[in-house]
């Protein structure tokens, strides 16, 4: 048999094989190893000799017999041993796709071949640079706000005061007076402003609140996002009262050339520690000005953090000065929060949250689709189950600080959603955020669920 007709019954045999070993297949060809195996042809453009394309119709044989049993494995195990099944399904199945383009390799032996190289950093530097802050857009993408929002939704909102704080391209832990500060100013739009024209605004005894959004948000998208929250907890504010509102944006850009997994666990570390900057920045504002934190996903990861700090709590080395004065009214919101279940357990990670704040409101989704995957951003898969999938978990009794938590699962509302928009944008969820964040009242719960018996 020629090897086109080879070729084609081998074609016809993948495609029988079950679904998972022609996802392989596909995932394969695009691998580095197979590039590298067809850049390692002669140069003269000839095919490898009979004797090796044998051994390898050979060796791809056994390959796909493997990856077809790998792939009518139980899921629990699959679950378990994803790491080195998805390895070795790799590996067996890079055999079977060099073979198929040596039996095609005749067809295009005259034929120039694409650049199949593979970009990489030339030194350990380019390397690390993709694991800093991006930098800011331009300002033209920046100033003015969004087609989203109009400024005439802006200016029609409650008297307010709304800013723009930015922690991006400036590194770890900062000086505050080096973070980006912009304020919305009817007919002018966005203007740059400084530290002190913001905490002088304290005069006016404002509540504010800071929304902080979650991964993978560009600078331009954190703008559109925060405009969007800040009119919707506008129009569901019961009263008119001045609020001043802050859009605290992080570099959650999505990291180049990275897999989603290492992406996670990069964004994870990092909203810890802009939880520190945060907690400086909240400790400066004057305790007569009452304080609302809302976060989604791993912005609220960041909130609990920074709760945390202001407690006098410490983590990964860092650690207030000086213990926060306590203010007069402190609040946080987690929206499908992205963390330990268990965290805010006195003594744990974020142990010396509840100590800092006056009543924490939880949002959670027991059917989300993403944050069930939650455990396996921990080696082995064995971490702990999201806060915002489960709710409040304890590993001891929280004592008196189980009276300052609010709990609520919002599964028969949004469904599996995760999303933020699946949130605003249903009026009974986030006008309870609204009037929890606004300082007015917690009235508005029918029930108030707390997890006494949940340790």
């Amino acid at each position: 048999m020629c090897k086109r007709n080879r070729a084609f019954f081998f074609t016809i045999w993948v495609r029988n094989r079950p679904a998972a070993t022609k996802k392989a297949v596909r995932i394969v060809s695009r691998n580095r190893a197979l590039q590298a195996a067809l850049r390692a042809r002669p140069a003269d453009g000839s095919i490898h000799g009979r004797r090796d394309t044998q051994k390898s119709r050979a060796i791809a044989v056994r390959a796909l017999k493997e990856a077809m049993r790998f792939s009518r494995m139980r899921s629990q195990r699959r679950r378990n041993d994803a790491s080195s099944i998805g390895l070795r399904v790799r590996c067996a199945c890079s055999a079977a796709v060099v073979l198929s383009s040596l039996f095609n390799a005749a067809q295009i032996a005259a034929q120039q071949l694409p650049d199949l190289s593979v970009v990489a950093p030339s030194s350990e530097s380019e390397l690390w640079r993709e694991l800093e802050p991006p930098p800011l857009p331009p300002a033209e993408e920046l100033f003015g706000p969004p087609p989203s929002v109009g400024a005439e939704q802006l200016r029609a909102a409650p008297p307010c005061s709304l800013w723009y704080i930015s922690t991006r391209a400036v590194g770890p832990q900062p000086e505050l007076g080096r973070l980006t500060y912009l304020r919305f100013l009817p007919g002018a739009g966005w203007q740059p402003a400084t530290l002190a024209e913001f905490l002088a605004e304290d005069a006016l005894r404002m509540p504010t609140v800071v929304f902080v959004h979650g991964n993978r948000y560009a600078a331009s998208n954190a703008f559109e996002t925060g405009e969007t929250i800040f009119a919707s907890l506008s129009q569901a504010a019961t009263h008119s009262q001045p609020v001043r509102f802050v859009i605290w944006s992080w570099p959650s850009d999505r990291l180049a050339r990275r897999g989603q997994l290492v992406d996670l666990r990069v964004k994870a570390t990092r909203a810890e520690c802009q939880g520190f900057t945060l907690a400086r920045l909240v400790a400066q504002i004057h305790p007569e000005v009452c304080v609302s934190l809302v976060g989604h996903s791993f912005g609220a990861r960041l909130i609990s953090s920074s709760l945390h700090f202001l407690g006098g709590g410490e983590l990964g080395g860092l650690q207030l000065d000086a213990p926060a004065t306590k203010r007069r009214s402190l609040r946080g919101v987690l929206l499908a929060a992205a963390m330990g279940n268990y965290w805010l357990t006195p003594g744990d990670r974020h142990g010396r949250g509840l100590e800092a704040v006056d009543e924490l409101f939880v949002v959670s989704n027991s059917r989300d689709s993403v944050l069930r995957w939650y455990p396996h951003l921990f080696p082995g898969g064995r971490g702990p189950d999201a806060l915002g999938y489960t709710g409040m978990r304890f590993t001891q009794p929280p004592g008196e600080a189980l009276a300052k938590i609010i709990e609520w699962d919002v599964a028969p509302l949004i469904g599996k959603a995760h999303n933020l928009a699946d949130y605003f944008q249903t009026p009974k969820i986030w006008s309870s955020v609204a009037h929890f964040a606004l300082f007015e009242g917690t009235g508005w719960l029918a029930t108030r669920k707390t997890a006494a018996a949940a340790y």
